[in-house]
């Protein structure tokens, strides 16, 4: 039995905490893989990780990451029951930016398409 979750289990709906760290273990092998959008590379996956649900506070998250660089640090801030799991990508010109869980498709899947 697979006890990992499938990258696109509970990514459209609210997370608990829980659920999110859960479905998060399951998601680490994607880091340090290239992020492709629009057919090309956007970056590489610098860390796969817990954020808040909503994209004010993804926003937040992001900006407090970019600041320590430890995911579970910049999620100190947040204490509303609703979490996601997000991809957080270092693009090909040293920015960092984020993108949801569900958007990634492996490189071959890139390739073929």
């Amino acid at each position: 039995m697979n006890n990992k979750p499938d990258l696109h289990d509970n990514i459209a709906r609210r997370l608990t905490k829980t659920e999110a760290h859960r479905a998060l273990e399951g998601c680490k092998h994607i880091e340090g893989q290239s992020f492709y959008e629009g057919g090309s590379v956007l970056g590489r996956v610098e860390c796969v990780a817990v954020s808040p649900h909503d994209a004010v506070n993804k926003w937040l998250f992001i900006h407090f990451y970019a600041d320590c660089l430890n995911p579970l640090k910049a999620l100190d801030f947040y204490s509303v029951p609703f979490y996601d799991v997000i991809l957080i990508i270092r693009t090909t010109d040293n920015r960092l930016t984020y993108r949801n869980l569900d958007s990634y498709h492996p490189p071959q899947e890139q390739m073929a398409g």
